[in-house]
């Protein structure tokens, strides 16, 4: 974001909606879609005081695709070990 400082990197935060679809023995179906995603950017006065300013943005698909790749990750390392309780 471009401010009265020059060029300056805001914080993403972001809910996500998570299903995971078992599709056989070893397959599954993991679908990511973003809810609500947004960027941190100064404060604001609201009814309990100041808080964070958040500007609303559109979906990021790389932190879609990341936290696909850390499900993905989690998956294969349960199953190196043998879990199967998560």
């Amino acid at each position: 974001m471009k401010g009265p400082f020059g060029q300056r990197t805001l914080p993403y935060v972001a809910w996500f909606h998570i299903v995971i679809t078992p599709l056989g023995t070893n397959e599954t179906e993991v679908k990511v879609r973003t809810v609500v995603a947004k960027v941190l950017a100064g404060v604001a006065l609201g009814h309990g005081g100041m808080t964070k300013g958040t500007i609303e943005i559109p979906p990021v698909r790389a932190e879609e695709e990341a936290v696909m790749a850390t499900i993905a990750e989690e998956i294969e390392r349960n199953v190196e070990s043998g879990r199967r309780d998560h």
